[in-house]
């Protein structure tokens, strides 16, 4: 029975994918979340009452605009406070909508810091560049121990 020489174990180590291409498609990903992030950024829910008098659009950061025809302002208090509330959910409703269909087309997450993921790539890609000179050398220390 043969001992197997820590080369040999070595040999059947199977090796991740490689990683400048692993880094490469990383870079991809966060240059079409730059995309994602502007496209996301162009979007506006709007919404408006059945006779145009209230009309509401919202974007990222809340309620971008909200737009009162002189005739609403003849509305009750009560029933012009309740529909400034409803076409403001509505136009947030929209919004989220737009938001939705958006993310399932390109597959995206929603919450991604784009800043924190560019730094964590270039983190990866000095610990590939380091690790796999470190693997390199590993190998070439077990082929000359094995004489091979």
């Amino acid at each position: 029975m043969t001992v197997p020489s820590d080369f040999d174990r070595l040999r059947s180590f199977s090796l991740p994918p490689d990683p400048h291409a692993l880094v490469e498609a990383a870079r991809a990903r966060a240059d079409r979340l730059a995309g994602l992030r502007e496209q996301l950024g162009a979007l506006l829910g709007r919404a408006a009452t059945d006779d145009g008098y209230i009309a509401a659009a919202w974007d990222g950061t809340g309620l971008h605009e909200l737009t009162l025809e002189p005739r609403a302002m003849r509305l009750p208090s009560e029933d012009l406070a309740a529909a400034i509330v409803t076409v403001s959910r509505c136009a947030r409703e929209d919004y989220d909508r737009q938001r939705s269909e958006l993310l399932a087309e390109t597959g995206a997450l929603p919450e991604v810091d784009l800043e924190q993921s560019r730094a964590r790539l270039a983190e990866l890609q000095e610990s590939f560049r380091s690790g796999t000179g470190d693997l390199l050398a590993l190998f070439e220390r077990f082929r000359a121990q094995s004489g091979r």
